[in-house]
């Protein structure tokens, strides 16, 4: 083959590419709008749930849940696809400076799960790849915590969310206050079992919305690995037809001196 065929294959595999990188960051650009509007909805039913915690502790100041004997878990949100650039890492580096204290580590993600150490207290379990599959993804962890034995006492996320990547503690939720209410309103269930069902309401929607979040970010960082990668092969793609033109040129130069030593022969 000569250098001419083989830049012309080379440029075509780099036109290819492109078009696949392309196609994933458009895909990703989707993903990025549909999962937004989905998560401002999401905080709204999750700022409703803990408004409602909120009421409850100002009728009822100082009522804490009742701490049952149980474990402390703690959940990783990673990614379930790659090509997202250093997500995944970040939330393995905050783990290990948090992986002390806890009985319990819910990895949630493939492409998480194989960048830690799996040990007997770990558990990996599949992330959401689209906005599709975060409510089905979702019951599955929420399931999954509800069949710890022993029961969860304290769990506490790791996730990219709108301030980086750091832990919180979701379960038991914190106490909140800011409403002012009667404080003669009454509730139809007692006090205490409200405030057991409100903390684990707390908990679904905070794990749905982290998921969210999570989801988000993750197209975000993909769009801009793809855009990185892109830039990337249109750079290879100009250097490769720089070197085209001046073979080209070569051989035309080339072939001009072979004329003009045929006619002086």
């Amino acid at each position: 083959m000569s250098r001419q065929s083989e830049l012309r294959a080379h440029l075509g595999l780099l036109g290819e590419l492109s078009s696949i990188v392309g196609a994933m960051k458009n895909m990703a650009q989707v993903e990025v709008h549909r999962t937004e509007r989905i998560e401002q909805v999401q905080g709204e039913a999750l700022a409703t749930v803990t408004g409602s915690m909120a009421l409850f502790h100002q009728v009822n100041p100082g009522m804490i849940a009742d701490r049952l004997p149980g474990q402390s878990v703690m959940v990783l949100i990673g990614s379930e696809r790659g090509f997202c650039g250093g997500f995944n890492n970040q939330v393995a580096r905050s783990f290990t400076s948090q992986a002390e204290g806890h009985d319990t580590v819910l990895v949630v993600g493939g492409r998480l799960a194989g960048k830690m150490t799996i040990d007997d207290r770990t558990t990996c379990i599949p992330g959401p790849a689209t906005i599709d599959e975060v409510p089905v993804r979702g019951q599955e962890l929420t399931d999954h915590l509800l069949r710890l034995t022993p029961p969860v006492s304290r769990l506490t996320l790791i996730h990219h969310g709108a301030h980086g990547v750091a832990p919180t503690v979701v379960f038991p939720w914190p106490e909140v206050g800011g409403i002012d209410t009667a404080s003669s309103l009454c509730f139809n269930m007692p006090p205490p079992l409200l405030l057991r069902e409100l903390q684990w309401h707390c908990l679904q929607q905070g794990l749905l919305h982290a998921v969210l979040l999570s989801l988000a970010v993750e197209n975000r960082m993909r769009m801009q690995q793809m855009e990185r990668a892109m830039d990337h092969l249109d750079e290879l793609t100009r250097t490769l037809r720089l070197r085209q033109n001046t073979l080209r040129q070569q051989e035309i130069i080339e072939e001009i001196e072979m004329m003009l030593t045929e006619r002086s022969d």
